[in-house]
C-alpha cells in the first residue's frame, strides 16, 4: 500500500489569506478529499502539490535466512514449530 503526501492550499470564501495543510494518505482517500472539497461551498478555490510517497510494505521488511534448526529460502515462511 502506498501513502502519498500532498500539500493542499485553499482559499475560503470571504476571507483573506490562504490555508495550507499537508495530508498523508492513500490515493483513494485523496480522491475522496477532493470530492468533499469540491462540494464545500465555503471553499472558493483549492489546489494541491505532490510532496512524496512511500510504500508501507517496504518500510520494514524482516527476512529470516537462517535459524538454529535449518537454512531457509528467503521466499519461504518459517513455521513456529
Amino acid at each position: 500500500m502506498k501513502i502519498v503526501t500532498y500539500r493542499y492550499i485553499s482559499k475560503a470564501k470571504g476571507k483573506d489569506g490562504l490555508n495550507v495543510a499537508y495530508f498523508s494518505q492513500t490515493e483513494e482517500d485523496h480522491e475522496d478529499l477532493k470530492k468533499r472539497i469540491c462540494l464545500d461551498e465555503n471553499i472558493e478555490s483549492c489546489m494541491r502539490e505532490y510532496v512524496s510517497e512511500y510504500d508501507v510494505d517496504k518500510i520494514l521488511k524482516m527476512e529470516t535466512f537462517k535459524t538454529n534448526k535449518e537454512e531457509v529460502n528467503s521466499n519461504e515462511t518459517l513455521s513456529s514449530n
